[in-house]
Protein backbone atom coordinates (compact mmCIF):
# COMPACT_ATOMS: atom_id res chain seq x y z
CA UNK A 1 0.00 0.00 0.00
CA UNK A 2 1.47 3.63 -0.52
CA UNK A 3 1.66 5.96 1.98
CA UNK A 4 -1.54 7.39 2.95
CA UNK A 5 -2.07 10.51 2.31
CA UNK A 6 -2.56 13.68 5.06
CA UNK A 7 -5.56 15.28 3.50
CA UNK A 8 -8.65 12.55 2.83
CA UNK A 9 -10.05 13.65 -0.54
CA UNK A 10 -13.73 13.26 -1.52
CA UNK A 11 -14.13 13.15 -5.44
CA UNK A 12 -17.41 14.15 -6.93
CA UNK A 13 -19.07 11.72 -8.53
CA UNK A 14 -21.87 12.26 -11.48
CA UNK A 15 -24.84 9.88 -10.76
CA UNK A 16 -27.49 8.45 -12.79
CA UNK A 17 -31.16 8.25 -12.81
CA UNK A 18 -31.79 4.73 -11.80
CA UNK A 19 -32.46 2.80 -14.73
CA UNK A 20 -30.73 5.50 -17.10
CA UNK A 21 -27.65 3.36 -19.61
CA UNK A 22 -24.48 4.41 -17.75
CA UNK A 23 -22.37 3.27 -21.29
CA UNK A 24 -22.52 7.38 -22.36
CA UNK A 25 -21.27 8.71 -18.47
CA UNK A 26 -18.10 10.76 -18.39
CA UNK A 27 -17.39 9.61 -14.52
CA UNK A 28 -18.12 6.66 -12.68
CA UNK A 29 -21.09 6.26 -10.03
CA UNK A 30 -19.58 6.91 -5.76
CA UNK A 31 -19.16 3.67 -4.89
CA UNK A 32 -21.27 2.17 -2.12
CA UNK A 33 -20.15 1.39 1.48
CA UNK A 34 -21.84 -2.19 0.76
CA UNK A 35 -21.98 -3.94 -2.35
CA UNK A 36 -21.48 -7.68 -3.17
CA UNK A 37 -18.27 -8.22 -5.89
CA UNK A 38 -18.85 -11.94 -7.00
CA UNK A 39 -16.88 -14.23 -9.94
CA UNK A 40 -17.92 -17.16 -11.44
CA UNK A 41 -15.00 -19.78 -11.23
CA UNK A 42 -16.02 -22.10 -13.55
CA UNK A 43 -15.03 -26.06 -13.38
CA UNK A 44 -17.22 -27.20 -16.73
CA UNK A 45 -14.69 -27.97 -18.72
CA UNK A 46 -11.98 -26.70 -16.75
CA UNK A 47 -13.02 -23.45 -18.25
CA UNK A 48 -11.65 -21.22 -15.48
CA UNK A 49 -10.02 -23.82 -13.69
CA UNK A 50 -8.58 -26.99 -13.12
CA UNK A 51 -6.25 -26.66 -16.54
CA UNK A 52 -4.20 -29.87 -15.56
CA UNK A 53 -4.58 -32.98 -13.52
CA UNK A 54 -1.28 -31.98 -11.63
CA UNK A 55 -2.35 -31.66 -7.95
CA UNK A 56 0.49 -29.00 -7.17
CA UNK A 57 -0.46 -26.94 -10.10
CA UNK A 58 -3.89 -27.19 -9.48
CA UNK A 59 -3.29 -25.80 -5.77
CA UNK A 60 -1.18 -23.23 -6.59
CA UNK A 61 -3.46 -22.15 -9.67
CA UNK A 62 -6.19 -21.87 -6.86
CA UNK A 63 -4.70 -19.90 -4.51
CA UNK A 64 -3.73 -17.67 -7.37
CA UNK A 65 -7.05 -16.84 -8.54
CA UNK A 66 -8.36 -16.33 -4.50
CA UNK A 67 -4.90 -13.83 -4.12
CA UNK A 68 -5.79 -11.96 -7.76
CA UNK A 69 -9.81 -11.45 -7.10
CA UNK A 70 -8.78 -10.04 -3.87
CA UNK A 71 -6.54 -7.86 -5.41
CA UNK A 72 -8.75 -6.81 -7.71
CA UNK A 73 -11.27 -6.19 -5.29
CA UNK A 74 -13.88 -8.58 -5.23
CA UNK A 75 -14.97 -10.27 -2.32
CA UNK A 76 -17.13 -13.05 -3.49
CA UNK A 77 -16.08 -16.24 -5.12
CA UNK A 78 -19.01 -19.00 -6.51
CA UNK A 79 -17.23 -21.46 -7.37
CA UNK A 80 -18.80 -24.53 -9.72
CA UNK A 81 -18.53 -27.19 -7.25
CA UNK A 82 -20.83 -29.40 -9.01
CA UNK A 83 -21.06 -28.80 -13.14
CA UNK A 84 -22.37 -32.10 -14.58
CA UNK A 85 -23.08 -34.50 -12.03
CA UNK A 86 -19.81 -34.64 -11.23
CA UNK A 87 -18.28 -32.97 -8.06
CA UNK A 88 -15.63 -30.95 -6.98
CA UNK A 89 -15.79 -31.65 -2.99
CA UNK A 90 -15.90 -34.79 -0.93
CA UNK A 91 -19.71 -36.29 -1.87
CA UNK A 92 -21.15 -39.74 -0.54
CA UNK A 93 -23.40 -39.84 -4.04
CA UNK A 94 -21.63 -38.31 -6.95
CA UNK A 95 -17.95 -39.16 -8.10
CA UNK A 96 -15.06 -36.61 -8.60
CA UNK A 97 -14.68 -35.05 -11.80
CA UNK A 98 -12.43 -36.26 -14.13
CA UNK A 99 -11.45 -32.96 -14.84
CA UNK A 100 -9.10 -33.66 -11.78
CA UNK A 101 -7.01 -36.75 -12.32
CA UNK A 102 -8.36 -37.36 -15.83
CA UNK A 103 -10.85 -40.21 -14.63
CA UNK A 104 -14.29 -40.13 -13.36
CA UNK A 105 -14.45 -41.07 -9.53
CA UNK A 106 -10.64 -41.03 -8.40
CA UNK A 107 -9.55 -39.67 -5.70
CA UNK A 108 -7.58 -36.54 -6.48
CA UNK A 109 -5.78 -36.88 -2.69
CA UNK A 110 -6.68 -33.27 -1.66
CA UNK A 111 -10.37 -31.61 -1.44
CA UNK A 112 -10.55 -28.51 -4.17
CA UNK A 113 -13.38 -26.70 -2.13
CA UNK A 114 -12.15 -27.38 1.34
CA UNK A 115 -8.58 -25.86 0.34
CA UNK A 116 -10.45 -23.15 -1.44
CA UNK A 117 -12.35 -22.39 1.65
CA UNK A 118 -8.99 -21.84 3.75
CA UNK A 119 -7.93 -19.73 1.36
CA UNK A 120 -10.66 -17.77 0.42
CA UNK A 121 -11.62 -17.01 4.43
CA UNK A 122 -8.07 -16.16 5.38
CA UNK A 123 -8.28 -13.72 2.86
CA UNK A 124 -11.35 -12.21 4.13
CA UNK A 125 -13.44 -13.70 0.80
CA UNK A 126 -16.92 -15.19 0.88
CA UNK A 127 -17.79 -18.69 -0.73
CA UNK A 128 -21.03 -19.49 -2.51
CA UNK A 129 -20.91 -23.28 -3.92
CA UNK A 130 -22.09 -22.90 -7.27
CA UNK A 131 -24.24 -26.20 -7.97
CA UNK A 132 -25.74 -27.13 -11.32
CA UNK A 133 -29.25 -28.55 -10.40
CA UNK A 134 -30.90 -30.54 -13.37
CA UNK A 135 -28.48 -30.85 -16.04
CA UNK A 136 -26.43 -33.25 -15.31
CA UNK A 137 -24.01 -34.57 -18.49
CA UNK A 138 -23.34 -33.12 -22.20
CA UNK A 139 -23.52 -35.30 -25.02
CA UNK A 140 -20.52 -37.57 -23.84
CA UNK A 141 -21.42 -40.61 -21.86
CA UNK A 142 -19.41 -41.41 -18.32
CA UNK A 143 -17.23 -44.41 -17.84
CA UNK A 144 -18.01 -46.61 -14.26
CA UNK A 145 -16.87 -44.54 -11.04
CA UNK A 146 -17.55 -45.30 -7.75
CA UNK A 147 -19.94 -43.64 -6.43
CA UNK A 148 -21.53 -43.74 -9.82
CA UNK A 149 -22.56 -40.98 -12.00
CA UNK A 150 -25.83 -40.03 -11.45
CA UNK A 151 -26.30 -40.41 -15.79
CA UNK A 152 -25.83 -44.75 -14.67
CA UNK A 153 -27.28 -44.74 -11.30
CA UNK A 154 -30.29 -43.10 -12.16
CA UNK A 155 -30.65 -43.71 -15.52
CA UNK A 156 -34.50 -44.23 -15.15
CA UNK A 157 -35.00 -40.58 -13.91
CA UNK A 158 -32.92 -39.37 -17.04
CA UNK A 159 -34.43 -36.93 -20.10
CA UNK A 160 -31.92 -36.67 -22.86
CA UNK A 161 -32.69 -33.08 -24.87
CA UNK A 162 -30.73 -31.74 -27.38
CA UNK A 163 -27.54 -33.63 -26.69
CA UNK A 164 -27.70 -33.42 -23.07
CA UNK A 165 -28.93 -35.18 -19.91
CA UNK A 166 -31.40 -33.97 -17.48
CA UNK A 167 -33.04 -34.93 -14.23
CA UNK A 168 -36.66 -35.10 -14.99
CA UNK A 169 -37.64 -32.28 -12.31
CA UNK A 170 -41.18 -33.65 -12.64
CA UNK A 171 -40.75 -36.73 -10.09
CA UNK A 172 -40.32 -36.51 -6.67
CA UNK A 173 -37.08 -39.27 -6.13
CA UNK A 174 -35.54 -36.63 -8.41
CA UNK A 175 -35.99 -33.55 -6.26
CA UNK A 176 -35.19 -35.83 -3.06
CA UNK A 177 -32.27 -37.37 -4.27
CA UNK A 178 -30.86 -33.67 -5.16
CA UNK A 179 -31.27 -32.12 -1.74
CA UNK A 180 -29.63 -35.14 -0.51
CA UNK A 181 -26.59 -34.15 -2.65
CA UNK A 182 -27.22 -30.46 -1.44
CA UNK A 183 -27.51 -31.62 2.34
CA UNK A 184 -24.02 -33.37 2.29
CA UNK A 185 -22.52 -30.54 1.03
CA UNK A 186 -24.01 -28.05 3.60
CA UNK A 187 -23.23 -30.22 6.46
CA UNK A 188 -19.56 -31.11 5.15
CA UNK A 189 -18.21 -27.81 4.40
CA UNK A 190 -18.16 -24.25 5.96
CA UNK A 191 -20.02 -22.51 2.97
CA UNK A 192 -20.87 -18.81 2.78
CA UNK A 193 -24.23 -19.41 0.49
CA UNK A 194 -25.31 -21.58 -2.20
CA UNK A 195 -26.41 -20.62 -5.70
CA UNK A 196 -28.00 -22.75 -7.79
CA UNK A 197 -27.70 -22.95 -11.83
CA UNK A 198 -29.75 -25.41 -14.54
CA UNK A 199 -32.28 -24.97 -11.63
CA UNK A 200 -34.84 -25.29 -14.66
CA UNK A 201 -36.25 -27.27 -17.62
CA UNK A 202 -34.11 -27.02 -20.64
CA UNK A 203 -37.56 -25.74 -22.61
CA UNK A 204 -40.70 -26.74 -23.92
CA UNK A 205 -40.31 -29.24 -25.64
CA UNK A 206 -39.00 -31.77 -22.61
CA UNK A 207 -39.89 -34.98 -23.17
CA UNK A 208 -41.62 -35.81 -19.67
CA UNK A 209 -45.36 -37.05 -21.02
CA UNK A 210 -45.11 -40.02 -18.98
CA UNK A 211 -44.00 -38.51 -15.66
CA UNK A 212 -46.64 -35.30 -16.03
CA UNK A 213 -49.39 -38.32 -16.57
CA UNK A 214 -48.34 -39.99 -12.88
CA UNK A 215 -47.78 -36.55 -11.47
CA UNK A 216 -49.46 -33.56 -12.69
CA UNK A 217 -52.99 -33.90 -10.98
CA UNK A 218 -54.67 -31.76 -13.18
CA UNK A 219 -52.64 -29.26 -13.10
CA UNK A 220 -51.47 -27.24 -16.26
CA UNK A 221 -48.66 -28.72 -17.61
CA UNK A 222 -46.86 -25.32 -17.22
CA UNK A 223 -47.89 -24.46 -13.79
CA UNK A 224 -47.08 -28.43 -12.94
CA UNK A 225 -43.82 -27.48 -14.56
CA UNK A 226 -43.48 -24.58 -12.36
CA UNK A 227 -44.44 -25.96 -9.29
CA UNK A 228 -42.27 -29.21 -9.52
CA UNK A 229 -38.89 -26.37 -9.41
CA UNK A 230 -39.91 -24.43 -6.66
CA UNK A 231 -40.37 -28.22 -4.93
CA UNK A 232 -37.14 -28.39 -5.03
CA UNK A 233 -36.33 -24.92 -4.20
CA UNK A 234 -38.56 -24.98 -1.20
CA UNK A 235 -37.26 -27.86 0.12
CA UNK A 236 -33.34 -27.13 -0.66
CA UNK A 237 -33.86 -23.92 1.52
CA UNK A 238 -35.77 -25.30 4.42
CA UNK A 239 -33.69 -28.16 5.23
CA UNK A 240 -30.87 -26.55 4.21
CA UNK A 241 -31.48 -23.27 6.83
CA UNK A 242 -32.73 -25.32 9.07
CA UNK A 243 -29.22 -27.28 9.58
CA UNK A 244 -27.00 -23.62 9.10
CA UNK A 245 -29.78 -20.13 9.22
CA UNK A 246 -27.03 -18.17 8.24
CA UNK A 247 -26.34 -19.64 4.90
CA UNK A 248 -27.20 -17.60 2.05
CA UNK A 249 -29.07 -19.29 -0.76
CA UNK A 250 -29.87 -18.20 -4.01
CA UNK A 251 -29.55 -18.97 -7.86
CA UNK A 252 -28.54 -17.26 -11.44
CA UNK A 253 -31.78 -17.68 -13.32
CA UNK A 254 -32.58 -16.70 -17.06
CA UNK A 255 -31.97 -12.55 -17.29
CA UNK A 256 -35.80 -11.53 -17.79
CA UNK A 257 -38.15 -12.90 -14.93
CA UNK A 258 -41.16 -12.86 -16.99
CA UNK A 259 -42.28 -11.25 -20.03
CA UNK A 260 -46.37 -12.12 -21.40
CA UNK A 261 -45.04 -13.98 -25.11
CA UNK A 262 -44.59 -17.78 -23.98
CA UNK A 263 -42.74 -17.97 -27.01
CA UNK A 264 -39.50 -15.46 -25.32
CA UNK A 265 -36.56 -17.74 -24.60
CA UNK A 266 -35.25 -15.02 -22.71
CA UNK A 267 -38.32 -15.47 -20.24
CA UNK A 268 -37.74 -17.94 -17.75
CA UNK A 269 -40.99 -17.92 -15.98
CA UNK A 270 -42.77 -19.05 -19.44
CA UNK A 271 -40.05 -20.41 -21.06
CA UNK A 272 -37.90 -22.49 -18.35
CA UNK A 273 -40.91 -22.83 -15.72
CA UNK A 274 -38.20 -20.80 -12.82
CA UNK A 275 -40.58 -18.49 -10.53
CA UNK A 276 -37.36 -16.97 -9.06
CA UNK A 277 -39.53 -13.66 -8.30
CA UNK A 278 -42.05 -16.06 -6.32
CA UNK A 279 -39.06 -17.61 -4.85
CA UNK A 280 -37.82 -13.88 -2.95
CA UNK A 281 -41.29 -13.20 -2.06
CA UNK A 282 -42.19 -16.61 -0.74
CA UNK A 283 -38.73 -16.41 1.36
CA UNK A 284 -37.09 -19.64 0.31
CA UNK A 285 -34.35 -17.27 -2.07
CA UNK A 286 -32.10 -15.04 0.13
CA UNK A 287 -30.64 -13.34 -3.49
CA UNK A 288 -30.93 -14.13 -7.10
CA UNK A 289 -27.74 -12.99 -9.68
CA UNK A 290 -30.13 -13.46 -13.06
CA UNK A 291 -28.18 -13.67 -16.36
CA UNK A 292 -28.32 -10.44 -18.22
CA UNK A 293 -25.84 -11.18 -20.63
CA UNK A 294 -27.17 -8.37 -22.68
CA UNK A 295 -25.55 -4.94 -23.85
CA UNK A 296 -26.63 -1.49 -22.27
CA UNK A 297 -27.64 -0.30 -25.58
CA UNK A 298 -29.86 -2.37 -27.46
CA UNK A 299 -28.43 -4.82 -30.19
CA UNK A 300 -30.05 -7.38 -32.39
CA UNK A 301 -33.51 -7.40 -31.20
CA UNK A 302 -31.60 -7.51 -26.77
CA UNK A 303 -33.49 -6.65 -23.89
CA UNK A 304 -30.74 -3.56 -22.90
CA UNK A 305 -29.26 -4.04 -19.59
CA UNK A 306 -30.23 -1.11 -17.84
CA UNK A 307 -33.88 -1.84 -18.85
CA UNK A 308 -33.71 -5.25 -17.52
CA UNK A 309 -32.01 -3.82 -14.37
CA UNK A 310 -34.60 -1.55 -13.64
CA UNK A 311 -36.87 -4.59 -14.15
CA UNK A 312 -35.08 -6.69 -11.21
CA UNK A 313 -35.13 -3.46 -9.01
CA UNK A 314 -39.11 -3.98 -8.95
CA UNK A 315 -38.84 -7.67 -8.26
CA UNK A 316 -36.82 -8.30 -5.22
CA UNK A 317 -39.52 -9.09 -2.58
CA UNK A 318 -37.56 -7.41 -0.25
CA UNK A 319 -34.67 -9.69 -1.04
CA UNK A 320 -30.98 -9.06 -2.98
CA UNK A 321 -30.48 -8.89 -6.30
CA UNK A 322 -27.01 -9.40 -7.90
CA UNK A 323 -27.26 -8.74 -11.61
CA UNK A 324 -24.89 -11.21 -13.68
CA UNK A 325 -22.64 -9.46 -16.30
CA UNK A 326 -21.31 -10.91 -19.55
CA UNK A 327 -17.65 -10.40 -19.36
CA UNK A 328 -16.96 -13.17 -21.90
CA UNK A 329 -18.76 -10.75 -24.72
CA UNK A 330 -15.73 -8.97 -26.36
CA UNK A 331 -18.59 -6.02 -26.68
CA UNK A 332 -19.52 -6.10 -23.40
CA UNK A 333 -15.84 -6.82 -21.42
CA UNK A 334 -14.47 -2.98 -22.91
CA UNK A 335 -16.94 -0.98 -20.86
CA UNK A 336 -17.41 -3.31 -17.60
CA UNK A 337 -17.42 -0.23 -15.33
CA UNK A 338 -20.56 1.45 -17.05
CA UNK A 339 -22.39 -1.65 -16.44
CA UNK A 340 -21.12 -1.88 -12.68
CA UNK A 341 -22.60 1.65 -12.85
CA UNK A 342 -25.65 1.07 -14.38
CA UNK A 343 -26.02 -1.47 -11.40
CA UNK A 344 -25.10 1.06 -8.54
CA UNK A 345 -27.25 3.77 -9.92
CA UNK A 346 -30.22 1.04 -9.52
CA UNK A 347 -29.93 0.77 -6.26
CA UNK A 348 -29.41 -2.99 -6.12
CA UNK A 349 -26.61 -4.68 -4.10
CA UNK A 350 -24.24 -5.88 -5.67
CA UNK A 351 -23.12 -7.94 -9.49
CA UNK A 352 -21.37 -11.02 -10.70
CA UNK A 353 -19.29 -11.37 -13.78
CA UNK A 354 -19.28 -14.59 -15.80
CA UNK A 355 -16.39 -15.62 -15.85
CA UNK A 356 -12.94 -15.68 -13.77
CA UNK A 357 -10.79 -15.68 -17.00
CA UNK A 358 -12.53 -13.46 -19.34
CA UNK A 359 -11.93 -10.54 -16.33
CA UNK A 360 -8.30 -11.03 -16.03
CA UNK A 361 -6.06 -8.26 -18.09
CA UNK A 362 -5.55 -4.59 -18.09
CA UNK A 363 -8.76 -2.50 -17.57
CA UNK A 364 -11.28 -5.13 -16.77
CA UNK A 365 -13.68 -2.58 -14.38
CA UNK A 366 -11.11 0.28 -14.51
CA UNK A 367 -11.27 1.72 -11.12
CA UNK A 368 -14.81 0.75 -9.78
CA UNK A 369 -13.75 -1.20 -7.13
CA UNK A 370 -10.36 0.92 -6.47
CA UNK A 371 -11.98 1.15 -2.16
CA UNK A 372 -12.75 -1.80 -1.08
CA UNK A 373 -16.59 -3.09 -0.27
CA UNK A 374 -18.39 -4.73 2.79
CA UNK A 375 -20.67 -7.51 1.76
CA UNK A 376 -23.97 -6.40 2.45
CA UNK A 377 -26.05 -7.69 5.33
CA UNK A 378 -29.10 -9.93 5.56
CA UNK A 379 -31.05 -8.84 8.26
CA UNK A 380 -34.18 -11.30 7.70
CA UNK A 381 -31.52 -13.96 8.45
CA UNK A 382 -29.19 -12.80 11.30
CA UNK A 383 -30.98 -9.16 12.87
CA UNK A 384 -28.10 -9.11 15.70
CA UNK A 385 -24.88 -6.97 15.18
CA UNK A 386 -21.70 -7.78 17.03
CA UNK A 387 -20.90 -6.56 20.45
CA UNK A 388 -19.04 -3.38 19.80
CA UNK A 389 -15.22 -2.38 20.11
CA UNK A 390 -14.32 -0.92 23.27
CA UNK A 391 -10.72 -1.35 24.01
CA UNK A 392 -9.31 0.62 20.98
CA UNK A 393 -5.60 2.41 21.74
CA UNK A 394 -3.79 4.28 18.95
CA UNK A 395 -0.06 4.74 19.30
CA UNK A 396 2.31 6.74 17.68
CA UNK A 397 5.45 4.90 16.63
CA UNK A 398 7.56 7.33 14.11
CA UNK A 399 5.96 10.31 13.62
CA UNK A 400 2.64 10.06 11.20
CA UNK A 401 2.79 6.10 11.61
CA UNK A 402 0.00 4.91 14.16
CA UNK A 403 -0.74 1.49 15.45
CA UNK A 404 -4.02 0.52 16.14
CA UNK A 405 -4.66 -2.24 18.44
CA UNK A 406 -7.60 -3.68 19.75
CA UNK A 407 -9.06 -7.09 21.84
CA UNK A 408 -11.69 -9.47 20.36
CA UNK A 409 -15.34 -7.89 21.89
CA UNK A 410 -17.23 -10.29 23.94
CA UNK A 411 -20.14 -12.23 22.35
CA UNK A 412 -23.29 -10.80 21.20
CA UNK A 413 -26.54 -11.82 22.49
CA UNK A 414 -27.13 -14.96 19.83
CA UNK A 415 -23.70 -16.29 20.54
CA UNK A 416 -21.76 -14.95 17.64
CA UNK A 417 -18.44 -13.13 17.84
CA UNK A 418 -16.79 -10.55 15.46
CA UNK A 419 -14.79 -12.20 12.92
CA UNK A 420 -13.26 -9.13 11.35
CA UNK A 421 -13.18 -4.92 11.34
CA UNK A 422 -13.72 -1.87 9.92
CA UNK A 423 -11.28 1.29 10.95
CA UNK A 424 -12.25 4.36 9.90
CA UNK A 425 -9.99 7.39 10.02
CA UNK A 426 -10.94 11.39 9.60
CA UNK A 427 -9.72 14.70 10.53
CA UNK A 428 -12.35 15.21 13.02
CA UNK A 429 -14.09 13.00 15.62
CA UNK A 430 -17.50 13.24 13.74
CA UNK A 431 -16.40 10.27 11.51
CA UNK A 432 -18.67 9.58 8.50
CA UNK A 433 -18.83 5.95 8.42
CA UNK A 434 -21.51 5.58 5.67
CA UNK A 435 -19.00 7.25 3.40
CA UNK A 436 -16.16 4.42 2.15
CA UNK A 437 -13.49 7.21 2.13
CA UNK A 438 -13.63 7.11 5.75
CA UNK A 439 -12.81 3.69 6.34
CA UNK A 440 -8.90 2.79 5.53
CA UNK A 441 -9.01 -0.85 6.44
CA UNK A 442 -11.19 -3.93 6.57
CA UNK A 443 -9.22 -6.52 8.19
CA UNK A 444 -8.34 -10.20 7.41
CA UNK A 445 -10.33 -12.21 9.97
CA UNK A 446 -8.87 -12.77 13.33
CA UNK A 447 -6.63 -9.66 13.12
CA UNK A 448 -6.78 -7.41 16.34
CA UNK A 449 -4.14 -4.67 14.43
CA UNK A 450 -3.20 -2.72 11.99
CA UNK A 451 -0.32 0.02 11.09
CA UNK A 452 -1.49 3.22 9.27
CA UNK A 453 1.39 5.26 7.73
CA UNK A 454 -0.46 8.65 6.96
CA UNK A 455 2.27 10.31 5.49
CA UNK A 456 2.04 13.24 8.42
CA UNK A 457 5.01 15.04 9.82
CA UNK A 458 3.16 13.49 13.06
CA UNK A 459 1.57 17.05 14.42
CA UNK A 460 -1.45 16.32 12.33
CA UNK A 461 -4.60 15.10 14.12
CA UNK A 462 -6.35 12.25 12.98
CA UNK A 463 -9.63 10.85 14.62
CA UNK A 464 -9.88 6.50 14.51
CA UNK A 465 -12.57 4.00 15.22
CA UNK A 466 -13.22 0.50 14.86
CA UNK A 467 -16.24 -1.71 14.05
CA UNK A 468 -16.79 -5.28 14.17
CA UNK A 469 -18.43 -7.63 11.83
CA UNK A 470 -19.89 -10.88 12.19
CA UNK A 471 -19.89 -13.96 9.81
CA UNK A 472 -23.22 -12.70 8.70
CA UNK A 473 -21.86 -9.30 7.42
CA UNK A 474 -23.77 -7.41 10.36
CA UNK A 475 -22.08 -4.42 11.80
CA UNK A 476 -21.57 -3.44 15.06
CA UNK A 477 -21.83 0.22 16.71
CA UNK A 478 -18.65 2.17 16.66
CA UNK A 479 -15.80 2.10 19.37
CA UNK A 480 -14.92 5.25 21.16
CA UNK A 481 -13.28 7.54 18.64
CA UNK A 482 -9.95 8.05 19.07
CA UNK A 483 -7.71 11.22 18.55
CA UNK A 484 -4.29 10.03 17.55
CA UNK A 485 -2.77 13.07 19.26
CA UNK A 486 -4.38 12.61 22.57
CA UNK A 487 -3.25 9.09 22.43
CA UNK A 488 0.79 9.97 21.70
CA UNK A 489 0.29 12.49 24.49
CA UNK A 490 -1.05 9.34 27.32
CA UNK A 491 1.53 7.10 26.40
CA UNK A 492 5.40 6.66 25.06
CA UNK A 493 6.19 7.13 21.50
CA UNK A 494 9.04 6.68 19.39
CA UNK A 495 11.00 9.95 17.54
CA UNK A 496 12.84 10.12 14.70
CA UNK A 497 16.81 10.71 15.33
CA UNK A 498 17.76 14.20 14.53
CA UNK A 499 19.21 13.99 10.73
CA UNK A 500 22.93 14.10 10.14
CA UNK A 501 25.11 13.78 7.56
CA UNK A 502 26.94 10.73 9.05
CA UNK A 503 23.26 8.85 9.98
CA UNK A 504 23.41 5.79 7.75
CA UNK A 505 20.70 5.27 5.22
CA UNK A 506 19.63 2.03 7.14
CA UNK A 507 16.29 -0.74 6.13
CA UNK A 508 14.49 -3.03 8.11
CA UNK A 509 10.69 -4.81 8.11
CA UNK A 510 8.64 -5.86 10.36
CA UNK A 511 7.49 -9.46 9.95
CA UNK A 512 3.99 -11.20 11.03
CA UNK A 513 5.75 -14.33 12.26
CA UNK A 514 2.43 -16.76 11.65
CA UNK A 515 2.58 -16.47 8.10
CA UNK A 516 6.13 -15.01 7.10
CA UNK A 517 4.13 -11.86 5.49
CA UNK A 518 6.36 -8.19 5.95
CA UNK A 519 3.46 -5.83 7.56
CA UNK A 520 5.23 -2.88 7.56
CA UNK A 521 8.83 -0.86 5.78
CA UNK A 522 11.22 0.66 8.26
CA UNK A 523 14.01 2.87 6.61
CA UNK A 524 16.34 5.78 7.74
CA UNK A 525 18.14 8.49 5.34
CA UNK A 526 20.35 11.38 7.11
CA UNK A 527 19.83 14.02 4.89
CA UNK A 528 16.82 15.47 2.29
CA UNK A 529 17.51 12.57 -0.61
CA UNK A 530 15.35 11.42 -3.56
CA UNK A 531 13.75 7.87 -2.25
CA UNK A 532 12.48 4.99 -3.98
CA UNK A 533 11.53 1.83 -2.05
CA UNK A 534 10.20 -1.30 -4.49
CA UNK A 535 8.95 -4.78 -3.53
CA UNK A 536 10.60 -6.93 -6.29
CA UNK A 537 9.53 -10.87 -7.19
CA UNK A 538 12.24 -13.06 -7.85
CA UNK A 539 11.85 -16.61 -8.76
CA UNK A 540 14.26 -19.50 -10.11
CA UNK A 541 15.51 -19.22 -13.14
CA UNK A 542 13.18 -15.91 -14.52
CA UNK A 543 14.73 -12.26 -14.47
CA UNK A 544 13.43 -10.67 -11.12
CA UNK A 545 10.27 -8.01 -11.75
CA UNK A 546 9.13 -5.49 -9.66
CA UNK A 547 6.18 -6.38 -7.66
CA UNK A 548 4.99 -3.11 -6.48
CA UNK A 549 6.14 0.88 -6.07
CA UNK A 550 5.66 1.61 -2.23
CA UNK A 551 7.42 5.09 -2.26
CA UNK A 552 8.51 7.44 -4.66
CA UNK A 553 9.70 11.09 -2.94
CA UNK A 554 11.95 13.40 -1.97
CA UNK A 555 12.33 13.31 1.38
CA UNK A 556 14.18 15.08 4.26
CA UNK A 557 16.28 13.59 6.92
CA UNK A 558 14.76 10.88 9.70
CA UNK A 559 12.92 7.18 9.94
CA UNK A 560 9.70 6.64 8.00
CA UNK A 561 7.75 3.48 7.88
CA UNK A 562 5.41 2.43 5.03
CA UNK A 563 2.56 -0.15 5.38
CA UNK A 564 1.84 -3.25 3.66
CA UNK A 565 -1.30 -3.68 4.77
CA UNK A 566 -3.25 -4.29 1.63
CA UNK A 567 -0.42 -5.28 -0.39
CA UNK A 568 -0.95 -8.79 -2.35
CA UNK A 569 2.08 -10.94 -2.08
CA UNK A 570 1.71 -14.78 -3.53
CA UNK A 571 4.11 -17.10 -1.44
CA UNK A 572 7.79 -17.20 -2.67
CA UNK A 573 10.88 -14.81 -2.66
CA UNK A 574 10.99 -11.34 -2.74
CA UNK A 575 13.78 -8.05 -2.42
CA UNK A 576 12.66 -4.71 -0.87
CA UNK A 577 14.71 -2.19 -2.31
CA UNK A 578 15.30 1.43 -0.89
CA UNK A 579 17.14 3.33 -3.12
CA UNK A 580 18.16 6.75 -2.63
CA UNK A 581 20.57 9.23 -4.65
CA UNK A 582 23.50 7.99 -2.68
CA UNK A 583 23.05 4.58 -2.47
CA UNK A 584 21.00 1.28 -2.53
CA UNK A 585 20.05 -1.25 -0.13
CA UNK A 586 18.39 -4.51 -0.56
CA UNK A 587 16.41 -7.08 1.72
CA UNK A 588 16.01 -10.75 0.94
CA UNK A 589 12.62 -11.84 2.59
CA UNK A 590 9.90 -15.06 1.90
CA UNK A 591 7.18 -14.90 2.60
CA UNK A 592 5.25 -18.40 3.66
CA UNK A 593 4.85 -21.43 3.63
Amino acid sequence: MVLFRHTVVLILLAVLPAGASSASASRPIAPPKNEVRAIWVTTAAGLDWPHSTDRRQQQESLRSIILTAKRMGFNTIFFQVRPRGDTYFRSKYEPWADRLTGTIGKDPGWDPLATLLTMAHAEGMDVHAWFNVFKIRGPNPVGESTPRHPSRALAAWCVADAGEIWLDPGRPEVRTYLVSVVMDLVRSYDIDGLNFDFIRYPGQKFDDAETYARYGKGMSLHDWRRANITAFVRDAYSQATAAKPRLRIGSSPLGVYRDDANSDRRGSYYWVFQDSYGWLREGIHDYVSPQIYWMNEPWNREPPFHRVVKDWKGLTGGRHVYPGIAAYRPEIRKDLGAYIDTVRSSGLQGEVFFRWENMLGPGAHTDRYRMPANIPAMPWKDPVPPMPVTDLTVEETVPGVYRLQWTLPPPAADGDTAAYYNVYRWTNAQIPMHLPESRIAITRPGTHTLVDSTNSDGKARFYYAVTAFDRSHNESASSPVICSITERVMGPALTPLPPTPSRPVTLAITIEHSTGRPTVVHYSIPDRTRVAVDIIRRRDGIPDTLHSMLVRAVQDGGTYAVSLTGVALDPGAYTIRLTTSEKSIDQQIRVGP
